[in-house]
């Protein structure tokens, strides 16, 4: 049950991985179009602004399910030790964590990327705008 958990949470951790990969080189590339174009076109400034918040948003929302998985597949290995008899630092944890690590939330990637991906953009939009 330990391998097969432990296999799972692996794989969400490689969803995590490649989602954000993919956040990172999306915005990358928007960026560098915006880059392209900032100087003499405002309009495809702000088209590609608002495709890089939706982009950041989509995969920001994809990221916190991959949390939410992986919150699931802790509590069903906890669930299980509990009804074994075992507390919880008897045995190897699931995901090479210890049991009271506490992260800190907000700085978490599937939360600080996104958000700070948005802001970015939003920021752009703003000052094209104002122009």
């Amino acid at each position: 049950y330990g391998d097969i958990l432990r296999t799972l949470v692996r794989q969400e951790n490689d969803l995590t991985n490649h989602r954000t990969t993919w956040l990172l080189v999306t915005q990358g590339i928007l960026f560098s179009a915006v880059s392209a174009v900032i100087q003499d076109h405002p309009i495809p400034v702000i088209v590609i602004g608002v495709v890089g918040i939706l982009t950041a948003w989509s995969i920001g929302h994809a990221l916190k399910n991959s949390e939410k998985a992986r919150l699931h597949l802790k509590a069903l290995w906890r669930g299980r030790l509990k009804k074994g008899g075992y507390a919880l630092d008897e045995l190897p944890p699931l995901d090479g964590g210890y049991p009271d690590l506490k992260p800190i939330k907000w700085l978490q990637p599937w939360n600080f990327i996104p958000r700070v991906a948005i802001g970015a953009w939003a920021v752009l939009i703003v000052y094209v705008l104002s122009k």
